[in-house]
């Protein structure tokens, strides 16, 4: 499972959990939302320096790369684990 399949499964749990909380529960679950959402920012940023130098590579320098597919698959199949949606 890729990084960001493990980032879309992650972050479409953290949601499901503030949606069932209430009261205090909700409080807690927002908190650790946002301390998820902080971590995701970074590592989106990684893949999205990663992909930038890649399409700069290939477009601006012609060179002939090898793209690691992990980085473009995001293969989200829900919470399930079922067919892509």
């Amino acid at each position: 499972m890729s990084m960001l399949e493990q980032l879309n499964r992650s972050l479409s749990l953290q949601l499901a959990n503030v949606m069932e909380s209430d009261g205090e529960e909700l409080a807690e679950e927002i908190k650790r939302s946002k301390a998820v959402t902080d971590i995701s920012k970074q590592i989106l940023d990684g893949h999205r320096i990663v992909l930038d130098a890649t399409k700069f590579a290939f477009k601006e320098m012609q060179l002939d790369i090898d793209v690691d597919r992990s980085l473009l698959n995001v293969g989200y199949k829900g919470l399930e684990g079922g067919k892509d949606g």
